[in-house]
């Protein structure tokens, strides 16, 4: 009885750890976001700024000087939409993070539940790549909602059993 017992803990035990691969692999990603996203702005900045103080530009050609974002008028695609996706990290994927942690301290952690976190870090790395890269937004807005209904369907079904 006492060796069930402990094979039944020890794969509780893991089972509740494997939900930090996707957790992992969700901060992996937003670190290569933020790389990437340096590799394009800081080119662009330096040319910028090499090109304001050689004269070649004023701030009269970058619109309003007094606007809090005037610089974003001149900035291209390839340089904003790695920053727009970083950005975008840090707005559905919080609920993410929450719902991990939810999950491992309340040792509910299952195989459905790492399936569905792994869905939704991969089409969150697809989502990544398509909105920093080519940017076609009717893929891309696809891929979010894929990653949405992945998430979404480990926040209801941990709700539920919640609550009822």
């Amino acid at each position: 009885h006492n060796s069930i017992v402990y094979f039944q803990n020890t794969m509780t035990a893991t089972a509740q750890e494997d939900i930090f691969g996707p957790f992992l692999a969700m901060q992996l990603l937003t670190i290569v976001v933020w790389f990437y996203m340096y590799s394009k702005r800081l080119p662009f900045l330096i040319g910028y700024v090499y090109k304001k103080h050689k004269g070649e530009m004023t701030m009269d050609d970058v619109g309003d000087p007094t606007g809090r974002h005037y610089i974003t008028n001149i900035t291209p695609d390839a340089v904003r939409n790695p920053s727009d996706n970083l950005k975008n990290l840090f707005e559905v994927p919080v609920l993410f993070y929450a719902m991990v942690f939810y999950l491992y301290t309340t040792e509910k952690v299952d195989t459905t539940y790492v399936g569905a976190a792994w869905t939704f870090v991969m089409f969150r790395c697809i989502h990544s790549v398509v909105h920093s890269t080519f940017n076609n937004v009717i893929l891309r807005w696809h891929v979010y909602v894929l990653s949405c209904l992945a998430l979404f369907f480990m926040v209801v079904r941990a709700s539920i059993a919640h609550f009822f």
